[in-house]
């Protein structure tokens, strides 16, 4: 079922109070450490004429794309994951793999891996990545809060600390990375798939924040293409 995404650019000051409201009233996140958040390392894939990249700024409405994502710099859950966007919606789909699984995708292709039977999304990558030839091109990092109202589909997450390199494997912690967005702001996305709760409609609406088309993959992207 695909789900609504609203993103927002917010200051730090807003993400700090934020998370202290939405902490006293939510849950958080299963990969969340003591302080309520986890880091996040995603290898994104596109062709050599980045068409992913492009169709993304193009805003055409229905458009695939793939990533390889891992937490706290660990091996231990490793997730291939395709992004959809279906007109006004998104789908995202993920299937655990093993870190030997990862590297190997990163850096040879599907050349040394067994060729998935069946149905899954596995085989729907090994058919892109030969179809399409596409390779890893860039790596974005960050840290995030995630919060999830009870009894409710909403995902809300605060990501902050951005910082992006062209692509390297999984836990290559050494490769220097540039911050982004230049202004220091934070990313806010609120996810569902029915509808907003006016609980969290009318705790948003006190704080200043501008929604915005916001890709992680094109942010990251640029600075090395242009």
């Amino acid at each position: 079922m695909g789900r609504y995404e609203l993103k927002y650019y917010i200051s730090k000051s807003t993400a700090e109070s934020l998370k202290s409201v939405f902490g006293a009233l939510f849950e958080t996140d299963s990969h969340s450490g003591a302080d309520g958040s986890y880091m996040i390392s995603s290898t994104y894939f596109d062709d050599r004429n980045f068409t992913s990249y492009n169709e993304k700024n193009a805003g055409n409405d229905f458009r695939d794309r793939w990533r390889i994502r891992s937490y706290n710099g660990s091996d231990d859950f490793i997730n291939l994951e395709r992004k959809s966007k279906r007109g006004d919606t998104s789908v995202k789909s993920g299937k655990r793999i093993s870190a030997e699984t990862a590297i190997s995708l990163m850096t040879n292709g599907v050349k040394e891996l067994p060729l998935p039977q069946g149905k899954g999304l596995l085989v729907d990558f090994f058919a892109d990545i030969s179809q399409k030839s596409l390779i890893p091109v860039v790596t974005v990092d960050y840290k995030r809060t995630a919060f999830m109202p009870h009894l409710s589909d909403v995902r809300i997450t605060i990501d902050e600390n951005i910082r992006a390199c062209r692509y390297r494997t999984p836990f290559d912690h050494d490769t220097a990375k540039l911050l982004l967005p230049d202004e220091g702001l934070t990313i806010l996305e609120v996810k569902y798939t029915a509808a907003m709760p006016e609980m969290v409609k009318s705790i948003l609406n006190r704080y200043p924040m501008d929604r915005c088309s916001i890709s992680k993959y094109v942010m990251s992207l640029e600075p090395f293409i242009e």
